[in-house]
């Protein structure tokens, strides 16, 4: 019996042949998900620093259009007449009526000032002013507490925060105007815009007092299903919160004042902020800053004989001499990131707020980077009566 020529004897493949197949495999598979790791690592990087650029620069742009409008009151807004009262007066900051001029029912009363005897206000005593009697206060190292018109304890090396007091311009026209603190809250609801606010569903009689704290809070958020314990850019405004100090704060939305701090924006590690101010001597009239100061210093300055042209001389507050302030902002990653070294693998390290090289701590993959503006101070000229 033969065979055909075109039948040929089948056989697999050996055990050795197997194996080296299943090891090339697993190579490629391999240098795969090694490419695709590190890829998916160094974009995480790039959306972080991405993230970090843009959360910094909407902080500093938040803030700052704030502080530029520190001080404001619409000039063109006249205080409620009497027939008996004479032509309303311009001066500072803020809008107290004169002392020859009768009350009102719709007159703006400043705030108590909790501290009216301390020692470094030579003048206060005459005439308290407190955190709202001008358009910017601030708080070195700590947070201001409305409840009782004052700066927490300070911590060396902690956030600082800021007060910016300015009036709405709403009585211009109903549908215009920024009557909301920075948490969404209505001016209204606080007790110093009571006598002000009018008609219900109209615009207010007079401009309203706004008042809004920013600091910082610790805070968590959830990324990748895991919950990460960050620091948050956050506000207190005189709508939800109040500004009449009183030691036994109530909830919001009564007028009482209150420390409960809203977050608003994730990622902001440390907010330092510095103010500019204009000599006491010298040519006042150019309103440049000689000086920045920490919030400590500012309020250490004596009151000065201002000149006002064409209004004779005034004593003012070292609060009421800012004309700038620098913001520094140092945002930070949420979340574990590549760690960044040199070629020799050695740790991170970031300059802060104060101008200083830090080393990130071991097992600190966070990505930081700092934003530093100075803003103008514009308003100088206020209505008042």
């Amino acid at each position: 019996m033969t065979h055909s020529p075109s039948i040929h004897r089948q056989r697999g493949v050996t055990l050795i042949e197997l194996m080296v197949t299943l090891a090339i495999t697993l190579f490629l598979v391999a240098a795969a998900a090694y490419a695709y790791l590190g890829t998916r690592e160094t974009q995480r990087a790039i959306e972080r620093n991405s993230s970090n650029t843009e959360v910094g620069a909407f902080v500093l742009q938040l803030i700052g259009q704030d502080i530029m409008k520190a001080g404001y009151y619409p000039a063109n807004i006249s205080r409620v007449l009497t027939a008996s009262e004479g032509f309303p007066k311009l001066s500072k900051y803020p809008p107290l009526k004169q002392n020859e001029n009768p009350t009102q029912l719709t007159d703006w009363t400043l705030p108590a000032d909790p501290n009216p005897t301390l020692a470094y206000y030579p003048l206060r005593q005459a005439r308290p002013m407190g955190p709202y009697g001008s358009g910017l206060f601030g708080c070195k190292g700590a947070k201001f507490k409305p409840s009782t018109g004052i700066c927490d304890t300070a911590v060396d090396g902690a956030p600082d925060s800021i007060v910016v007091n300015y009036f709405t311009n709403d009585s211009l026209d109903g549908n215009t105007g920024d009557r909301t603190d920075c948490t969404g809250a209505d001016v209204g609801n606080d007790t110093s815009n009571t006598n002000r606010i009018g008609t219900a569903g109209l615009a207010p009689s007079q401009p309203l007092f706004v008042s809004n704290r920013y600091g910082i809070n610790a805070t968590k958020v959830e990324i990748d299903k895991q919950t990460i314990n960050t620091f948050s850019l956050a506000c207190n405004g005189n709508g939800a919160s109040g500004s009449k100090p009183n030691p036994a704060a109530a909830l919001s939305g009564n007028g009482k004042a209150n420390d409960t701090y809203q977050p608003m924006i994730a990622g902001i590690e440390d907010l330092q902020i510095t103010y500019g101010v204009f000599a006491a001597t010298g040519n006042q009239n150019r309103r440049t800053p000689d000086k920045f100061y920490e919030a400590d210093d500012v309020g250490k300055l004596d009151w000065v004989e201002v000149d006002d042209p064409p209004f004779p001389k005034v004593f003012t507050p070292p609060w009421s001499r800012v004309v700038a302030v620098r913001v520094c902002v140092m945002a930070l990653s949420p979340g574990a990131a590549p760690k960044i070294g040199n070629a020799a693998s050695a740790p991170a390290t970031y300059v802060d707020c104060n101008d200083v090289t830090q080393t990130q701590k071991a097992g600190d993959f966070s990505l930081r980077k700092r934003f530093v503006q100075v803003f103008a101070v514009r308003n100088r000229l206020n209505q008042v009566f």
